[in-house]
């Protein structure tokens, strides 16, 4: 999981032409540490999908922009289009599913 820096990588990963996961969180959030158990588990068995992380206090314009009012947001986003978007923890076999269109 590759957590964002910048506002410029912030767009960039937004704007991927590849498919890719966007969770924003917050630290402070439970269950924001518990879905990156299912990040972590997710990406042992998919290393070729990008997954990045973005923080809704270092970032707040840009959460609010995407509509990240609670967190997690898990956002599937692929050629610059947000495809899927789920609030609350998702567990490996649900990010699977939303990953894959298996919903």
């Amino acid at each position: 999981m590759i957590v964002v820096e910048t506002l410029e990588q912030a767009h960039n990963v937004l704007s991927s032409e590849d498919k890719t996961i966007v969770c924003f969180m917050a630290r402070w959030c439970p269950p924001c540490r518990m879905i990156n158990l299912s990040f972590e588990e997710f990406s042992s068995d998919n290393s070729n999908v990008n997954i990045y992380k973005i923080d809704v206090h270092e970032f707040k314009e840009l959460a609010q922009e995407m509509k990240a009012t609670s967190v997690p947001v898990t956002l599937i986003v692929e050629k610059g289009q947000i495809v899927s978007s789920h609030n609350g923890y998702l567990d490996v076999n649900e990010l699977t599913k939303i990953y894959y269109n298996k919903e």
